[in-house]
């Protein structure tokens, strides 16, 4: 049968016909023409992306049953040129954006504009970056009903304070949880640190349990006080790590500290800012070939104001929480009465007869890929790069 096979380069123009020699500059101008073509398909219509990072505006949604999917027994793909050989070109669907506007600060930092964007995640010329972190509260800390209280002084010199996330590993043995921190107030002798709600009182209500196991009456506090705290340019001692300060509402600036070698005008630094990269709804007969889906971002704990982890992908967002009864012997736990599952940055839902081959995730701020209510899809030769930065959830998948 004969097939039809657009082009798009990042040398292209979207106003091109998509052909070899004029081909489309975006994934979305391709999209258009295969949606003209679909509903009178003789031959399978092959999207061919030439080697090149695509930064996405918007997600490439293929929503539409009928004109984003193949019909007469024939298929949509959208690939890699030369996909299947040895002359494959690396193609890369990225939900980021690059950082410019760069500048140098005395002290060997870069600081950049970046609007309302908070990133928790940053690519520099292909590798991840670090939230700038230090180890825990300095001085003696003592938790209270609405956060900590420290007899140390340093960190009422932090500036943003309601940037700074503090992370528990470990608070319970299998899971992790991230807190934000509302303000910052003291005097000569001692710092009180406010958390944010209700994100707190929700982690105390999650994380209340004891373990008959230990020594003394088995009281388990994993909230007793942060193992890390991240995200503030006071912390930013390590090259390759960053920070945001958003204490300008709208006109955060980025922070970063340069690895050697590393050079304003030479470097790419990239900032994660789409949540969905390509997203199948109710969509058949479509492959997806030889792609790498990289720098998307993952909001959720900013939005709620903490991440609290229980088990696997579960986490609470919303509603109650279930105690559950050991034994008299043993102990007692809490979880989520309505658990919520990480999501992905690629997802499909109520699709069929999909192909997913050679697809590579990476850089990316949740899980990889989520297929729900979905029949006949094919997940072949896929792979990730664990690439997780500080910032992102260690309990994601693989991503």
């Amino acid at each position: 049968m004969p097939e039809n096979r657009f082009y798009v380069s990042p040398d292209g123009q979207d106003d091109w016909p998509g052909t070899f020699d004029r081909p489309f500059a975006t994934p979305h101008a391709a999209q258009g023409a295969v949606r003209a073509l679909t509903a009178e398909m003789a031959g399978d219509i092959v999207v061919t992306f030439r080697a090149g990072v695509y930064h996405l505006e918007e997600p490439l949604a293929l929503d539409d049953a009928q004109a984003d999917s193949g019909t007469n027994g024939l298929r949509v793909a959208y690939q890699a040129h030369g996909y299947g050989t040895a002359d494959q070109e690396k193609v890369v669907l990225s939900g980021g954006r690059e950082v410019n506007g760069w500048s140098a600060g005395a002290d060997g930092v870069w600081t950049a504009p970046i609007g309302e964007l908070e990133p928790r995640r940053l690519s520099v010329d292909g590798r991840s970056a670090a939230r700038a972190a230090r180890t825990g509260l300095p001085g003696n800390v003592t938790k209270t009903h609405t956060g900590y209280v420290t007899d140390s002084v340093e960190p009422q010199s932090w500036p943003d304070p309601s940037g700074l996330e503090l992370v528990y590993p470990g608070v319970y043995p299998w899971a992790e949880a991230r807190l934000a921190v509302a303000g910052i107030s003291g005097d000569g002798s001692s710092t009180t640190i406010t958390m944010a709600q209700p994100a707190f009182d929700n982690a105390k209500a999650l994380y209340d349990a004891k373990w008959y196991g230990t020594e003394g009456d088995g009281t388990w506090d994993g909230l007793a006080a942060p193992a890390v705290l991240e995200n503030n340019v006071a912390f930013l001692g390590e090259p390759g790590t960053f920070a945001v300060d958003r204490s300008e509402a709208g006109g955060h600036v980025l922070h970063y500290r340069p690895r050697p070698g590393e050079e304003i005008g030479r470097t790419t630094v990239i900032v994660p800012v789409l949540e969905t990269i390509v997203s199948g709804q109710g969509v058949h007969d479509i492959a997806l070939r030889g792609l790498t889906f990289a720098d998307a971002h993952w909001s959720g704990p900013t939005r709620s104001g903490g991440y609290l982890h229980y088990h696997g992908n579960a986490r609470h967002e919303r509603g109650g929480f279930q105690k559950i009864d050991m034994g008299a012997d043993v102990g007692y736990v809490h979880v989520p009465a309505t658990p919520t599952q990480l999501p992905a940055n690629v997802v499909l839902d109520s699709v069929s007869r999909m192909v997913l081959e050679g697809n590579h995730f990476t850089r990316l701020g949740a899980g990889g890929l989520a297929i729900d209510g979905s029949t006949a899809v094919s997940v072949r030769g896929t792979s990730s790069t664990r690439s997780r930065a500080a910032g992102s959830p260690s309990t994601a998948p693989p991503a």
